[in-house]
């Protein structure tokens, strides 16, 4: 399915085979994550490229707010390159995605039903560092299509967003089923070390 230009290939036609993208043909790929709207590469310089729908801002840019309602080729995040960061992870789901950079900290952007970027102010398609997880050193990421995932190299796991009844099943793992507006350790590992979420 290539409905919003999910696959990058310069269409929004359904493609049946597999196709190079010829936009990225000097890049080298360290990482392919896809949230079934859009689909996000990682570089082996840290450099972000999006493409697909950009509804709730999930390209990372202003692209929805100008009236653009996808791209079909894979364009670069530019909006992390005034702070210098190099991006060492990235993940997706449905409407928003995240990212780690190689200090440790995490930007979310995107869609926030259920709180799940974990910003208190978010602006819409422009990532931002998720500040409650400053004071930790994050080393992966993860997220499903209602919440998200951080791990410290502590070992303790964090997550957030929707743990509640409507379309969430306690997912966020405290053991009930609320929504989480914050990351959130997971008490339930607080005598293991998390070492993969």
């Amino acid at each position: 399915r290539n409905t919003y230009g999910e696959i990058g290939v310069g269409s929004n036609e359904n493609v049946f085979l597999p196709s190079p993208i010829k936009s990225l043909n000097s890049q080298i790929i360290t990482s392919i994550c896809s949230g079934g709207k859009n689909t996000m590469i990682l570089t082996d310089e840290g450099k972000i490229y999006l493409c697909g729908s950009s509804m709730f801002g999930m390209l990372g840019d202003n692209s929805y707010n100008e009236g653009q309602k996808f791209k079909n080729k894979f364009k670069q995040l530019t909006s992390l390159e005034n702070n210098d960061e190099i991006i060492t992870k990235i993940a997706c789901a449905e409407f928003h995605s995240l990212c780690l950079n190689n200090k440790g900290q995490v930007f979310t952007w995107g869609g926030n039903l259920y709180n799940k970027l974990g910003q208190q102010t978010p602006i819409q398609g422009m990532p931002l560092k998720v500040t409650s997880l400053l004071t930790r050193k994050i080393i992966e990421i993860s997220c499903g299509d209602h919440h998200s995932c951080a791990l410290a190299n502590t070992g303790e796991l964090f997550t957030w967003g929707g743990g509640g009844k409507s379309y969430n099943r306690g997912q966020c793992g405290h053991g009930n089923v609320k929504d989480i507006d914050q990351p959130k350790r997971v008490d339930y590992f607080k005598n293991n070390k998390v070492i993969k979420v």
